[in-house]
């Protein structure tokens, strides 16, 4: 029985189109909380793609002994490089039985989300606008406001952040909730001429022309980029795969 943080994660790889051709995306996603702990994107498909993404996951949370990571078995996963990554920091490895896809469900649900509510909203011209989208949706708004049914409503780092109120904190985080420019929450306003306003967790605002849609009327995820699409209202653009 999952009972805690940083007890099971789970790991899996995707796609995004751009016009420059594929953007690979793996993630680390907290079986508990259902947050995304970390990823990694990359235009080639490979272990250093995943390792990187664990790597993320495991410097931002430092998770203690008895982790179990649980991936497909995928050659980036099976991979030795992988697996001594794995050894190094004490995690159990876990991999889906033979034909069987459902085994990592938890992990395709958040790509069901992120396609549904960003990529299919979004045409990308560069595999650069992607990354910058991906970082805009997972941290500020799947991670930070998202709601899930299964956690009664809030968004996994609320989710979390009760949790640790009440039993303790698991592991070493980011100070990324307290403040600061580079780490303050990811949120805009947009106005009716299409313009939008950055707000940031030390009380400053800086105006943006462009932000990628995220699935709430009115606002958007942005960080300090302009994007070359007017982006800001929320249609669908071009679906693909």
């Amino acid at each position: 029985m999952i009972v805690r943080p940083n007890q099971v994660w789970v790991s899996d790889i995707t796609y995004i189109s751009t016009e420059e051709g594929w953007l690979y995306l793996a993630i680390v996603k907290d079986r508990y909380t259902r947050e995304i702990v970390g990823y990694s994107s990359s235009d080639r498909i490979d272990s250093e793609l995943t390792m990187n993404a664990l790597k993320n996951a495991i410097h931002k949370y430092r998770p203690g002994k008895g982790l179990i990571h649980h991936s497909d078995r995928g050659m980036q996963y099976c991979s030795k490089e992988f697996q001594l990554l794995l050894g190094k920091h004490s995690i159990t490895p876990s991999m889906s039985r033979k034909g069987n896809p459902y085994d990592n469900a938890v992990a395709e649900n958040f790509f069901s989300c992120i396609k549904c509510e960003m990529v299919y909203l979004n045409r990308f011209a560069t595999r650069q606008e992607a990354m910058q989208a991906v970082f805009c949706y997972i941290d500020g708004f799947y991670n930070r406001r998202r709601r899930h049914e299964a956690l009664g409503r809030i968004s996994p780092s609320e989710f979390r952040s009760r949790w640790e109120r009440a039993h303790g904190s698991v592991g070493s985080k980011y100070a990324s909730r307290s403040g600061g420019r580079s780490q303050g929450i990811l949120r805009a306003l947009t106005s009716d001429d299409g313009s939008a306003t950055q707000h940031y967790q030390d009380g400053t605002e800086a105006p943006v022309q462009r932000a990628v849609v995220v699935p709430e009327v009115g606002l958007a995820a942005t960080e300090h980029f302009p994007f070359p699409y007017d982006l800001t209202r929320k249609r669908k653009i071009n679906r693909v795969h």
